[in-house]
This record gives C-alpha cells, structure tokens and sequence, in this order.
C-alpha cells in the first residue's frame, strides 16, 4: 500500500498555516482534512495559525486537531515573539510543514536556522491573483523550496511559472461520496459558484454567462453563489439590471448541502472543481490568463473526454456555447457527470495524506503525482 512505508514511526507534525477552521476557504480544508487523516492514522498533528478576532480563541481543540493562534499583524517582531514563546511546540515536533512560501519566509525563517536540524517542508498553494507573477514571488517560492527538505505543489502550473522544481504535485482530495441526486433527474437550468469573488477568478464571466444563455439561446439560467469578495457588489448590480438570476450566499462548508440539484458547478479552483466531480455535476471554468489557462489543463481530468474534465474557456460566450452543446445532449450530459465522478472518487483525502507521508519518508529526488 502507498502507505506502508510510512505508518511503522508515530510522527508529531506542526502544520502552520495563515488561516485555518472556522474559516472557510482551499487551504483551511486541505490543512484540516489532511491533520485529520495523519491523526487516524496514528500520528500527532498541532496547527499554528493567525486569527483575526480576538473573540477566537488562542488555543483549543477543533475535532482532534490541537490549534494554537496569535493575533494577526504585520508585525514580524511579535509573530516571533509568539514562536519563542511557544518555542517547545517547534522542540517537541519530528516535521515542521509550512503551508505556503509567506508562512515559510515570513513566519518561520528565524526558526529554520535556530533548529537547524529539526526537519522542514513546504506545501506551495496558490498564486497571488496578479499576471503575469511578479519576480518578488517567484524568488520567494525558490527561496522556500532551497531551504525546505521536499516540497509539495498544488498544481504542476506552478513548477512552470515559479520555477521551482515540483517534488509531489497534488490537486486535493474528496470526502467519502454521499449519495446525490441523479443528474438526469436535476434542474437543467440550475447552477452554483464556488468561489472567490474576484478577478483572479473571473468571477463576473461567470455571471455574465447566464447574460449570454438568455440572449443568445433564450435560456434562464438560476444562479447560486458561495463566496466573498470584492466583486460582490458589481456582480449583483450587472445580474439585477439584466434580469439576471443570481443569489448571492457567505461561504459554507458544503455549498452541495444547500444547493443539491444544480446540474451545472461553475468552479475556478481544484477543490471546487473536485467537489463538484464528486456530486456528478458538470463543471465549467474560465481562464483569463495563460497561467489560469495552465492551472485548468495541468488538472488530471482535463483530458479524460474529448471536452475536458472541466469544460473550459476563456470568455463567458465560449463556455455558455460549450454548456449548451453539452446540456443538449442527454448522453454527453450523463457521461460528463459520471467521469467526473469516477476520477474525483480516487482523488481523496486519505491518498494526499499518504502522500504527505511519503514525502516525509523519502529522501530521494523525484516528481510525484496524486
């Protein structure tokens, strides 16, 4: 098993992230359902991560997960006050794992040379929303993966565009299927985001979509959106004066818990994207950039059907043409939903934490996917 190798030493692992449960976001899930895999597979996990109320508390248990927190600030002087303080959680650790280059850089540097020995990695996220990236942080990701033992990349886009050399690429995982409704028996006109809403995630295209279904193919189209930011506003003014059908909701945990029977999942990033695999829906994606345009295609399902597991397209007008020529034929429809499906079951938490394992395990160099 992937796993074996690595499950004979009980492991203490110190996850520091910049944010974490409650709220709600990629990395947030992917750090907690990791910790929470390592942990049932005997292992120990701490998380140390920022908050930004004073209302959170500084430490508590969330499930199994010990989690520490400190104030957020720009002030780097008190961020390493706090780790000198907290020292003995570095000291009792056997891996030290940073969740992105600014935790690495920002956060952890000091400590990087203080316990020189103590084991690092890194897990690279994200990029910053901006194109092309800027040198900044492409010599920052370098920075981070020179001085960290292994790495692990969110995408292999990220490989091309930070330059830095990939040790495992993964693309997230899936929780246990639950069963959903079928897909022929859901709301051909229904559909939901999830999402930041942004330019970074094309967010607008999306709602501009259901402008170009009503106009071009006399189709209403009912959108449901999960997410914040700062396009909210503008996005609901362009859907009310074009009659457009748009609700706007706070992220969730399950935004398929409210909104079950949306045939159609627009989704910019890997965990929405396999979220919606999962509960067979057909999902579309955007790319307003050549790396966004990378990030889609390096994902595993991109080439599984003629189509592309998303569809995906770089305006509204090209995905609202592709959707059509898809929810028109019953056959492609179910057979979209049913692929997707296929490959987001194998993609689960469970194999992403065994292969966290295997990078702590492994010495040699090589690139690995899961």
């Amino acid at each position: 098993m992937l796993c074996a190798a690595s499950e004979a030493l009980a492991m203490k692992v110190l996850m520091i992230t910049q944010s974490f449960c409650p709220y709600i976001g990629g990395v947030e899930k992917h750090v907690r359902r990791v910790s929470e895999e390592l942990i049932r597979k005997g292992h120990n996990v701490v998380v140390v991560t920022s908050k930004g109320s004073s209302e959170l508390r500084g430490s508590e248990m969330i499930g199994n997960i010990p989690v520490h927190r400190f104030l957020k600030t720009r002030n780097l002087i008190r961020i390493w006050l706090w780790f000198i303080r907290h020292a003995i959680l570095i000291r009792n650790a056997t891996i030290i794992h940073c969740h992105d280059y600014y935790v690495f850089v920002y956060w952890y540097l000091p400590f990087r040379f203080l316990f020189f020995l103590k084991p690092v990695f890194i897990t690279f996220h994200g990029w910053e929303g901006h194109f092309p990236p800027g040198r900044k942080e492409i010599l920052l990701r370098k920075l981070s993966a020179l001085l960290t033992k292994r790495n692990m990349c969110i995408g292999q886009y990220i490989s091309k565009w930070y330059k830095v050399q990939c040790n495992y690429v993964s693309y997230g995982g899936t929780d246990s299927f639950q069963s959903t409704p079928s897909i022929a028996n859901r709301s051909k006109n229904k559909a939901l985001y999830i999402g930041r809403l942004s330019d970074d995630n094309a967010f607008l295209e999306y709602v501009k979509i259901l402008e170009v279904l009503k106009t071009k193919y006399d189709i209403d189209f009912d959108l449901q959106v999960y997410g914040n930011g700062p396009l909210g506003r503008l996005a609901s003014e362009y859907a009310h004066i074009h009659s457009l059908g748009v609700s706007l909701h706070r992220p969730v945990e399950n935004p398929f818990e409210h909104s079950n029977d949306s045939i159609v999942a627009f989704s910019p990033g890997y965990l929405a994207i396999l979220e919606a695999m999962i509960h067979k829906t057909i999902v579309c994606s955007i790319f307003n950039n050549e790396l966004k345009r990378d990030y889609l295609l390096s994902f595993p399902a991109s080439s599984r059907l003629p189509i592309g597991i998303p569809l995906t397209a770089a305006s509204a007008e090209e995905l609202a043409d592709k959707l059509v020529s898809i929810l028109d034929d019953p056959q492609k429809t179910e057979l979209m939903g049913q692929e997707g499906f296929e490959i987001a079951r194998q993609m689960t938490w469970k194999r992403v934490a065994c292969a966290y394992l295997k990078m702590y395990s492994e010495s040699r160099e090589q690139t690995t996917e899961f």
